[in-house]
């Protein structure tokens, strides 16, 4: 019988766990109708833990959403014998946020290859306010990614 605690799909399953991920103990989010083939949305509210000095959005939080983003994205696309890791990842930082902010942070694949994938990311506010861009391209492999 499934675990209850654990979500049917797996690509919601490798966020909200368990087993905790990073992306889980950050609190980001993302349901069902987030995730479509080579599209995904998922949403971060600012806490004080997610920011620098002076209480804006830290950078790495920044680039771990444009990074999830594009990585899920590409992973939606994948069959279930194939996992992908990122390549490459440009970042273009636009504005901040501060304590409280929704983020949501939506990527999508470009073009998907035999080997590669080339990603499309952006983070925007729940206003629409634009907080960063970004581009990756992702390494398509054979089975899953062993550490």
């Amino acid at each position: 019988m499934p675990d209850p605690n654990i979500p049917a799909n797996p690509l919601i399953a490798s966020i909200q766990g368990p087993p905790t991920t990073f992306l889980h103990l950050l609190g980001v989010e993302m349901s069902e109708g987030d995730l479509q083939p080579g599209n995904v949305t998922l949403r971060l509210t600012l806490r004080p833990e997610h920011c620098r000095t002076g209480g804006i959005l830290h950078g790495g939080i920044t680039a771990t959403l444009l990074d999830s983003a594009c990585g899920l994205a590409g992973a939606s696309m994948l069959p279930e014998t194939q996992d992908l890791v990122t390549g490459q990842l440009n970042i273009n930082y636009v504005r901040t946020a501060k304590v409280g902010d929704t983020l949501f942070a939506r990527g999508h694949v470009e073009h998907r290859g035999k080997r590669t994938m080339v990603c499309r990311g952006e983070i925007r506010t729940a206003e629409g306010q634009l907080v960063g861009l970004a581009t990756a391209t992702m390494f398509i492999l054979d089975g899953p990614v062993q550490g």
